[in-house]
């Protein structure tokens, strides 16, 4: 039964991947989708009952529609709860941080902030997975498209199921 479910979640996350990105309601999606596709280390949460935390770091793009998808959504046994975050430094617990357009002059800072802790990075900044971002999505002729940087994801302590990995192009990050 739940590997029907992971199936069934699985076909309609690459559906949606191939419908028109530009709207903040399938971007939400897409975030709450990736908690399916990805497995955090036992440390990441401080108990059975913590609930699985998506945060957004500066400008939020979605409005409500993130928060009206995380309500009553049970992700991997676990509540979804959506925080907003100004500052890297207000980060206590995330699992998956969406990182905002506007913080991309501090994006070098975010990710070094951040570097081997449990946290799905996910950004539409440009480039981004080149300096260290896991996953990020861009519109592209009307569909979202992935680019994933595995390094970072191996950095963070996580593990992208194939899945995920077979929508998105993998992406080296930039030599410094």
């Amino acid at each position: 039964m739940v590997w029907a479910a992971l199936i069934g979640s699985f076909i309609l996350f690459a559906a949606r991947a191939s419908e028109p990105s530009s709207d903040k309601q399938t971007k939400s999606k897409f975030l709450i989708n990736f908690a399916q596709f990805t497995d955090w280390p036992a440390t990441a949460f401080g108990n059975d009952n913590e609930p699985l935390i998506i945060g957004i770091l500066g400008t939020d793009p979605f409005g409500k529609s993130l928060d009206k998808l995380a309500d009553d959504e049970v992700l991997r046994g676990r509540h979804v709860q959506v925080l907003r975050f100004r500052k890297v430094q207000e980060i206590r617990i995330c699992h998956i941080l969406y990182i905002s357009e506007s913080e991309e002059r501090r994006l070098d800072r975010i990710v070094q902030a951040l570097k081997e802790k449990p946290v799905l990075t996910v950004s539409e900044i440009e480039d981004a997975v080149t300096h260290g971002v896991i996953i990020q999505m861009r519109a592209e002729n009307k569909k979202i498209r992935l680019s994933i940087n595995l390094e970072s994801a191996k950095a963070a302590h996580l593990t992208l199921k194939s899945k995920l990995l077979r929508l998105g192009q993998i992406v080296e990050p930039a030599k410094k």
